[in-house]
């Protein structure tokens, strides 16, 4: 009996869907990679780096061990947690996009992720365990480039544009401990953290409200003496 050929439709119908799907993941990556074109984050590389190095001086300071101690961390869950920020923050990309790029990239990146949380703020990170996004943002930081102000009175300059380095510290602080929670060091550890705790992935329970608070004077220098 000779062979024959039987058509299934619903194999021809999934087929042609992974390719519809293919095809738009294959478009929204070309337009994600079109916008990382206006990066400008060399402008901004000084103050990322000392938010960078912020991170790694807390990682290293005696204050993390004693706090990571208090929750029965030994000596080497200790260095091991200080190595992962280290590693995280060493390896973090950041991108600087301006207003218009900046919201077509969470455009573009919510349609990738479905992630609805990425469309509040002016800085978000993505983290490195993702599948859904390209390889090249993985563990990186998006932050919204401030458009110049106008000139004060009195003033004939327009301001530089800048960026807001209270959303960087924030959004590295996420960075730097990206994936730890997961870490078979914390399986094993299960540390114990307060119900009342503002931000518990902030390793040592660094309260949000305190960097806060030293990210508002920190941005106040030099507009008015706390003394006066």
């Amino acid at each position: 009996m000779p062979d024959v050929e039987v058509e299934m439709p619903s194999v021809d119908i999934s087929k042609k869907s992974v390719q519809v799907l293919e095809n738009k993941k294959l478009e929204l990556e070309s337009k994600l990679q079109d916008i990382l074109k206006h990066d400008t984050s060399e402008k901004y590389s000084e103050v990322i780096n000392e938010v960078k190095q912020s991170k790694i001086d807390w990682a290293n300071s005696t204050e993390l061990a004693r706090r990571l101690k208090l929750k029965g961390a030994s000596d080497e869950d200790v260095v091991q947690v200080k190595n992962w920020l280290i590693d995280n923050t060493n390896n973090a990309k950041t991108f600087v996009l301006p207003n218009e790029k900046f919201k077509e990239a969470i455009s573009v990146l919510h349609e990738m992720t479905g992630e609805e949380n990425i469309k509040q703020g002016a800085a978000f990170y993505v983290p490195g365990g993702r599948d859904d996004v390209p390889e090249n943002i993985k563990s990186s930081v998006f932050v919204k480039e401030n458009v110049p102000r106008p000139p004060m009175p009195g003033q004939n300059e327009i301001s530089k544009p800048t960026i807001d380095t209270t959303f960087l510290h924030h959004e590295f602080g996420h960075l730097a401990q990206d994936g730890l929670l997961d870490s078979d060091l914390y399986q094993d550890w299960k540390p114990k953290f307060k119900e009342s705790a503002p931000d518990k992935e902030y390793v040592g329970l660094i309260n949000e409200t305190d960097t806060r608070i030293t990210s508002v004077f920190r941005d106040l220098e030099g507009v008015y003496d706390p003394k006066t």
